[in-house]
């Protein structure tokens, strides 16, 4: 396909470039830095040695742990004092994009109870004519119907109607409806039954008329009809099939005779499924379609089941003028309110629902909440200042009214906004001082154990604790703990009282062993694993270039 692009010209030519050309360009200069930077890791034997080492020593403990829970939430103070405290100390964990906080109201556009009975009627006033008309194409596309006529006996799996079951069984003529369906109201006509093969069996000749991958002409069709039909002559007159595909057809079958081998309904394109499904064993027949003309023969059918010819007349319940304008209505009303405050007043005296959205909308967002294709709302959210109301947006089978909750800017987070993240963080520091002051300043762990009722613990006995242990058992994520349980200072004296994820913690180290160094397979394999992670994480490079990169992301003012 790429070596065709040198016929086009002009604007086409230019669309290609921009479109498959230069993405795949960008796209094999990133495959090829990812390579050189994957290919680039490197792991010291040194390291693996000292990594080695130190993951064969193993401890054993003993410690006393006191969970954060032993004191209250509600015994702790967190002010907004302290919240703006910590995050100015700690801003690399609090920073944040622009963004807009927003809540809206929104007014449904979807069709009413009334708009359906209009519907309903429309269809119950065709059903008459629906039964005694004989034409029933033509009626069908002469009322519109957003169902099309199909020409053809499908079996039941096939019919996609909610009431096959029960319009199957109906005599040939009969009309049945109007019934609700996929959002529309329907009437359906029983036109005949007959009994089709469930598979079939056949082997075909096939004479392109275009190459099905580029779309380009191969053979002119007149010329494609003359083959296929002379062709089909000599097969009648006694050729050998086979020989004739092997020489003739271009479908990848030739090669066993044109023997496409067995299939169900509706694996082939619809005029080589009609005629191998409703014609008999032995049947032959030139038969075109978008590929070409095919020289068929029918070789096999078997479990024969009833298939079904039914019409449907459907109507698509839509709403009405006055639904719509309803709608728009009273979401103007809305929209006229001055101010947050007047908003919020407006929806709660109006029974409204006011929806608050729960993230930040991001400067690029498309979608608002369960509000997809909403981005002429997120841009009004950006030009607009905090406590702003919204003209009324159409949004899917919505309008919408939003006002502007929060302005948030680029840099650091406010105490309000830090709150969630930051109080439960210094909740724990302000338990962990508590506790600790409590224990006092260097417990023996029975001390400890008995300050709070608890139990001197043991962990390690089973040479669980290495360097490279990611959970403690009985414990959990504990780093602070895995890094003094190796401190051989604890062999002599427990650890002060020091705070970890979960608890306050006092430990003594037991004993510090090594287990027997691994065989020389296992640590080329250790060090292949090694190598692999280390590759692996490369990955990432991406993210941080775009960190470190002065771009202004200006996205939003065109799309």
């Amino acid at each position: 396909a790429l070596r065709n692009i040198k016929k086009f010209k002009g604007e086409q030519r230019e669309s290609i470039n921009n479109e498959v050309i230069n993405p795949l360009k960008l796209t094999t200069i990133v495959a090829k830095y990812s390579s050189l930077l994957s290919a680039a890791a490197y792991y010291p034997k040194w390291m693996q040695e000292k990594e080695t080492a130190d993951n064969k020593n193993f401890a054993e403990i003993s410690y006393v742990a006191i969970p954060y829970s032993e004191i209250s939430d509600s015994a702790v103070k967190v002010t907004n004092a302290d919240i703006d405290t910590y995050v100015k100390k700690h801003k690399d964990l609090f920073k944040q994009e622009a963004g807009r906080m927003i809540s809206f109201v929104s007014f449904s556009q979807l069709p009413s109870q009334e708009d359906s009975n209009r519907v309903k009627l429309l269809v119950e006033g065709i059903k008459t004519s629906f039964a005694t008309d004989t034409n029933t194409q033509a009626f069908v596309a002469r009322n519109t119907s957003i169902i099309d006529f199909q020409d053809t006996y499908l079996p039941k799996a096939k019919i996609q109607s909610s009431q096959t079951d029960t319009i199957a069984k109906l005599p040939v003529g009969t009309v049945y409806g109007p019934y609700v369906d996929g959002g529309a109201y329907v009437v359906a006509k029983m036109l005949g039954s007959k009994q089709l093969p469930d598979s079939v069996a056949a082997r075909h000749i096939l004479i392109p008329t275009v190459n099905p991958q580029t779309g380009e002409a191969i053979n002119a069709d007149s010329t494609a009809k003359r083959l296929a039909d002379s062709i089909f002559n000599a097969i009648k007159g006694g050729a050998d099939f086979a020989a004739l595909a092997l020489k003739y057809s271009s479908d990848g079958s030739k090669d066993k005779g044109g023997d496409l081998g067995t299939f169900g309904y509706g694996a082939m394109v619809p005029e080589f499924n009609d005629f191998t499904f409703s014609k008999p064993v032995g049947s032959r027949e030139v038969v075109k379609t978008q590929f070409g003309y095919h020289v068929i023969e029918i070789t096999n059918q078997k479990d024969f089941n009833p298939a079904y010819k039914i019409a449907f007349v459907a109507k698509e319940i839509t709403s009405s003028d006055l639904t719509v304008n309803s709608a728009s209505l009273q979401a103007t009303k809305a929209s006229n309110v001055k101010n947050a405050a007047e908003f919020a007043k407006y929806t709660a005296t109006n029974g409204l629902q006011l929806t608050q959205n729960p993230t930040a909308l991001k400067e690029n967002d498309f979608s608002v909440g369960s509000l997809q294709d909403a981005r002429s709302l997120v841009r009004w959210a950006f030009d607009a200042k905090k406590g702003e109301v919204s003209e009324p947006f159409s949004i899917g089978d919505e309008f919408v009214v939003a006002v502007v909750d929060k302005v948030l800017q680029e840099g650091v987070q406010d105490a309000e906004t830090a709150k969630t993240g930051a109080e439960a963080i210094i909740r724990k520091e302000k338990k962990a001082a508590m506790i600790k002051t409590k224990l006092g300043a260097s417990p023996t762990l029975e001390a400890a154990a008995a300050a709070y009722g608890k139990q001197v613990a043991q962990a390690g006995a089973d040479s669980s604790i290495t360097f490279s242990t990611a959970i403690i058992n009985g414990v959990g994520d504990e780093p602070k703990m895995l890094g003094a349980a190796f401190n051989k200072a604890y062999q002599a004296k427990p650890t002060v009282p020091f705070a970890g994820k979960n608890a306050v913690y006092v430990l003594k180290v037991n004993s510090i062993k090594t287990k027997p160094a691994d065989a020389p397979e296992m640590l080329a394999q250790q060090r292949s694993n090694r190598i692999s992670a280390l590759r692996s994480q490369t990955n990432n490079w991406f993210e941080g270039l775009r960190k470190q990169a002065d771009i202004k992301d200006k996205r939003s003012k065109i799309f």
